[in-house]
């Protein structure tokens, strides 16, 4: 069955190093968005671990693509009948880093993976200290109610290929003004529309200042 319309929901919560209240968190939000008929339910990166800063723990918290993380996902996809994308700190092959993954799963299991492939370097952060960059590769979507999906993450937002190979690959869509401008620009670079953007609530670091908060974007 195809649909004129898809109801998305962008779901904004501080992700911890507790991976049982991350999931606590995404459980509750998924469950209120699924009851207001969202079919889509998009979470943060480093939805399943986050530290701030960074620190070992991260490649030791890191999991499989097919891990509990993922796996407690898709039961809860299955039982409210939604698509689940949130952020993964998936291990990486060299033990050491991980990689910023954005997965997203349905009843049936994983449905598409993104990884991240542009590390925010910059203002005093290394992400590339801790993790490794995802591959070049024609990029994953996935269908619900007839509408297609892609997938990509936060500094990669400023790349006009990586909404651009999403375009290319049928996709039906491509913060704070800098990242709001580049939101409007990936949805007019890729000639497509609503293109839900969610991050993280603020950091809980006093030297860090931030700037977090979620929109869904068009063209227009």
């Amino acid at each position: 069955m195809t649909h004129d319309s898809v109801g998305v929901a962008v779901a904004q919560f501080a992700p911890s190093a507790s991976k049982h209240t991350n999931l606590e968190s995404i459980a509750a939000l998924a469950r209120t968005a699924a009851a207001r008929g969202a079919r889509v339910v998009v979470f943060p990166e480093y939805s399943s671990y986050f530290v701030d800063p960074f620190d070992l723990s991260l490649a030791e918290n890191a999991e499989d693509l097919d891990g509990p993380f993922t796996e407690a996902l898709r039961a809860l996809a299955d039982e409210l009948d939604v698509v689940l994308v949130a952020g993964l700190v998936e291990r990486a092959d060299d033990g050491r880093r991980v990689r910023n993954a954005v997965v997203a799963v349905g009843g049936a299991g994983i449905r598409a993976v993104y990884r991240k492939l542009h590390l925010y370097d910059a203002f005093g952060q290394r992400e590339s200290d801790w993790v490794a960059p995802g591959e070049i590769a024609p990029p994953e979507t996935f269908e619900t109610d007839g509408l297609r999906f892609g997938l990509m993450t936060c500094y990669d937002l400023r790349f006009p290929e990586v909404a651009r190979t999403l375009a290319d690959a049928a996709w039906t869509s491509p913060w704070s003004r800098p990242s709001g401008c580049a939101a409007r620009s990936r949805s007019i670079t890729g000639r497509r529309c609503c293109r839900p953007a969610r991050s993280r609530t603020p950091s809980s670091s006093p030297a860090r200042i931030t700037r977090r908060r979620s929109a869904s974007d068009t063209p227009w």
